[in-house]
This record gives structure tokens, C-alpha cells and sequence, in this order.
């Protein structure tokens, strides 16, 4: 009788430790599943606010330099002036997409792009007087924004 109280004792035993076993590997299971939904949700969305950036960014350059064009073609005519305050603008719209999607220097970049082009020559005492010192402004500045640019679009994500 001993030897069957010891074997009854031994499949308890047994059974319980293999429960124990099943209901701990599922909630390491359940906790690893977990984590890893959670790090593939952040990778998400890094590569979706990479996108929206390079698109932001883009969206500024081309307005900028549209803006230069513009203004090139306002200097050597004086005509299409409408056209060029319409780039400006958009310009300044192209600002405020970039300040959407960040980060905050390359929103203050986008403000001081848009400053600097509306400085158009005799518009104020602060505003160049030649055209050629404008396009150089403007252009000084849109470099710097275009080399920030590129280092935010190619730094590695920072997960948590």
C-alpha cells in the first residue's frame, strides 16, 4: 500500500509540475509576444513618419526652390510677382508640414527659410538690396536645411 500512495503522490506530483510548466511557458509565451508586438508597432511607425518626413522635407526643398526660380524671373523682368508671392506662400505652408512631423530643429529651420526668403530685395531696410545677395540667403539657408534634412531621414529609429 505504501508503493501506491507513493505512486498516486508521484503522478500529482507530476501532472501539477507539467501544469505548472504549461501555464508558465504560456505566460512567458504571451509576454515575449508581447514584446515583440510591441517592438514591430514601433518599427511601424518609425518607417511611417520616416516617409511622412522625407515627403515634408521634399515638399519644402521644391518650394524653395521654386521660390528662387521665381524670383530670379520677377528681377530680370519685374513681371510675375503674383506668382512669386504664391511660391512664398506655399512656401510657408510647406513650413508648417514640416513642423507637423518634426523634429522641432528642422521646424525652427523651415521658419528660418521662410524669413529669409521673404527679406525680398528693398522690401525692407534688413532685406538685401541685390537679388543675387537674396538667392545667396536663401540658398545658404536651404542648404543647411537640406544637410539636416538628410541626417534625420538616414539616423537609425530610436526604439524604447
Amino acid at each position: 500500500m505504501d508503493q501506491g500512495v507513493a505512486m498516486v503522490w508521484a503522478a500529482v506530483i507530476g501532472v501539477g509540475g507539467a501544469l505548472i510548466g504549461t501555464v508558465g511557458g504560456a505566460i512567458t509565451g504571451a509576454k515575449t509576444g508581447r514584446a515583440g508586438a510591441r517592438v514591430q508597432g514601433q518599427v511601424n511607425f518609425h518607417e511611417w513618419l520616416r516617409e511622412q518626413q522625407r515627403a515634408a522635407y521634399a515638399g519644402m526643398h521644391a518650394a524653395a526652390m521654386d521660390t528662387i526660380r521665381l524670383g530670379h524671373a520677377f528681377a530680370r523682368s519685374g513681371s510675375q510677382r503674383a506668382e512669386l508671392d504664391e511660391s512664398l506662400y506655399k512656401l510657408v505652408r510647406a513650413g508648417s508640414t514640416v513642423g507637423m512631423v518634426g523634429p522641432q530643429a528642422m521646424e525652427e529651420l523651415a521658419g528660418d527659410l521662410a524669413k529669409v526668403a521673404y527679406k525680398l530685395p528693398g522690401s525692407s531696410p534688413q532685406a538685401p538690396n541685390r537679388w543675387e545677395d537674396w538667392t545667396a540667403q536663401v540658398t545658404a539657408v536651404l542648404t543647411v536645411f537640406t544637410e539636416e534634412a538628410n541626417k534625420v531621414i538616414s539616423a537609425p529609429p530610436a526604439l524604447t
